[in-house]
């Protein structure tokens, strides 16, 4: 019962009844909290069998409509990702999401912060990971070397802000020592942007304090570790950088100068 179901809050559903399968004890703990009375049953079982189970018991009712509902909504763009050709987030987005359709065998990886949700809402690929339920951000370098250890063959896409990279740059060390390349995607726009929007809301524009960065060269420090580096400040530039990124077989950044904009709000 954590963030993904918006904690059992009754506004989504207030009349909804509660069914909770987990055999971790701190999980059942959490649901008892959050949902309290509207507890139906809570089972100490594993999650997947207890689908198994139910699935077996019975033909399952007609889920056409419903499934087409549900594939609507995912395929759904929000407002503001119109392609306008430059460098903001939902341009550079579009076209990262070109180069991983061409690519073989892409996974993607999606970090957390502003330019990160908005990779999780325009970037889709076979197989994705984001940066998970905490909302931690800074592993998505991590994540990359995980991913391409367990599958050689994939082409691998990690997409982060330039807050996000600072956690696990030199990691970028242990891709070109253990033979792990990927791609990864830097929205730069010299600021903690989610920090930044979140002080501006709530004391104003002229109060923000501690958000700034230095726009940093991420991709020579890259390119000093052995890997390869990119520099992007025109949008014509930017896929020959992620296709060429790709292409050398090393760890790779592309580092893109990007507009600060805040994440996507879907209608």
């Amino acid at each position: 019962m954590d963030v993904t179901l918006g904690f059992g809050r009754t506004e989504a559903a207030p009349q909804a009844r509660w069914h909770v399968v987990t055999p971790d004890d701190r999980d059942a703990g959490i649901a008892l909290r959050n949902l309290d009375e509207r507890l139906d049953q809570l089972w100490s079982a594993d999650p997947r069998a207890v689908a198994h189970a139910l699935r077996a018991q019975g033909t399952a009712p007609d889920r056409a409509a419903w499934c087409s509902h549900v594939a609507d909504l995912i395929a759904a763009q929000v407002p503001e990702a119109a392609d306008r050709g430059g460098l903001d987030s939902a341009s550079v987005c579009h076209a990262i999401q070109r180069v991983v359709r061409d690519s073989p065998n892409p996974v993607v990886i999606r970090d957390g912060g502003e330019f990160g949700q908005w990779a999780q809402a325009l970037i889709r690929s076979p197989r994705m990971l984001t940066n998970g339920v905490s909302g931690v951000i800074g592993g998505g370098l991590c994540y990359a070397l995980g991913a391409r250890a367990a599958d050689p063959s994939a082409s691998v896409f990690t997409i982060m802000g330039d807050g996000t990279v600072g956690f696990h740059l030199p990691e970028f060390e242990t891709a070109l020592r253990e033979n792990l390349p990927f791609v990864a995607v830097i929205g730069n726009d010299h600021r903690w942007n989610a920090e930044y929007l979140i002080q501006q809301r709530d004391y104003g524009a002229d109060r923000t304090h501690g958000c700034e960065l230095t726009g940093a060269r991420y991709d020579r420090a890259v390119e000093a570790l052995g890997g390869f580096g990119a520099h992007v400040t025109r949008a014509e530039d930017l896929e020959p950088a992620l296709r060429a990124a790709l292409a050398s077989g090393l760890p790779a950044c592309v580092n893109v100068e990007i507009e600060t904009t805040p994440a996507p709000k879907f209608p």
